[in-house]
């Protein structure tokens, strides 16, 4: 008894031997985010205060079709679309994020303040580079109010954004403004989801080889 309880041991001990060859996965986490605390407001940029192991992330930035005005502790846009949505206007603040080697993302949701002006943008959504920006990937917010408002953006189709091995660009589009006015990013913008480790060929192969060898002594383990 006392040879079979150690030989499970064993076996189990390999068990989580293999489970570690194929890495560390990182669920529920922030993938980038962007904090706008002591920021003058008209910066061309704003670079990234969170990154999640395994990717790397560009600074935030505004579209041609943006311009800025100082206002603390944000990042401005001015400028935006007066009614119907035109892409080709390029009214939008922009990030990418990218998995380094060995590794993939799933990108669930995208979480910001933002403070409109009574002539800001009413509209917003988010577009990607997964389909050229050709149609919004999230919900869209319509009309929204004057002051600081919270927006949670959720992809319409999540499959779309889950074991993505190559960069992601996202825009913030902004539309429907009454005269063009100002809108504010405000405290932090982020992106959040999951990042995992993709483990080599070789690596597949040697749990192969590994989980055979474990069936085997169990097996004539079992003959005695």
């Amino acid at each position: 008894m006392y040879a079979y309880k150690a030989m499970n041991a064993k076996i189990f001990s390999l068990a989580a031997a293999l489970m570690a060859l194929f890495g560390t996965s990182l669920q529920g986490v922030t993938l980038v985010s962007y904090d706008f605390s002591g920021q003058p407001g008209n910066q061309t940029t704003t670079s990234t205060s969170v990154v999640a192991s395994g990717l790397s992330a560009d600074p935030l930035s505004r579209g041609a079709g943006l311009g800025s005005v100082a206002f603390a502790d944000s990042m401005s846009g001015t400028g935006w679309d007066v009614g119907d949505f035109t892409p080709s206007d390029n009214d939008y603040f922009e990030f990418s994020i990218t998995p380094d080697s060995g590794y993939e993302m799933d990108v669930t949701s995208i979480d910001l303040s933002i403070l409109r002006s009574s002539s800001g943008a009413k509209n917003y959504a988010i577009f990607t580079s997964l389909d050229n920006y050709a149609s919004a990937a999230t919900n869209t917010y319509l009309d929204i109010g004057t002051g600081t408002q919270n927006l949670s953006f959720t992809f319409l189709t999540p499959s779309n954004f889950e074991g993505l091995a190559s960069g992601l660009t996202l825009r913030l589009y902004g539309w429907n403004a009454t005269t063009g006015g100002a809108a504010y990013l405000q405290s932090t913008f982020t992106a959040s989801g999951s990042v995992n480790v993709v483990p080599e060929p070789s690596t597949y192969a040697l749990f192969m080889s590994l989980g055979l060898v474990a069936y085997l002594v169990c097996r004539r383990h079992l003959r005695k």
